[in-house]
């Protein structure tokens, strides 16, 4: 699996992208010269787009930043009431909590961080962007 992620994110990474184009025409038995793109991204360290060339584990690392978090509320009993109570809540307020009173309730979302130009171009990459 890491060899087909590897080969996917070949542009971000410090690796040779025309080493493959190259392949039937280069000496099999002398190790690969480098490209000119290779190597500027090892002089510049950054991708034709601009974004910072990376070593795979990093590459890792700053995906792991990427999160889905599942927010839990609830809603417990006299909760309502007592909120509103503080805040001298209107009467539709006051109707509401009252209704909720001996119930308890829960509302769940989920949240996606926003991810990085890096990030997207990564996920593009692997064919997982827009992230749903």
């Amino acid at each position: 699996m890491e060899w087909h992620i590897q080969g996917a994110w070949k542009e971000l990474l410090f690796a040779d992208e025309e080493l493959d184009r190259t392949r039937d025409t280069r000496d099999p038995v002398l190790p690969p010269e480098p490209s000119e793109s290779v190597l500027a991204k090892k002089k510049m360290h950054t991708t034709a787009d601009g974004l910072p060339v990376q070593s795979f584990a990093s590459l890792l690392e700053a995906m792991g930043t990427l999160t889905r978090n599942r927010c839990v509320m609830r809603l417990q009993e006299n909760t309502a009431k007592v909120h509103t109570h503080k805040a001298k809540a209107t009467a539709p307020l006051a109707k509401t909590a009252e209704a909720m009173k001996g119930n308890v309730e829960e509302a769940t979302f989920t949240v996606i961080s926003d991810a990085t130009p890096l990030q997207k171009r990564a996920l593009k990459l692997l064919g997982l962007y827009p992230v749903r």
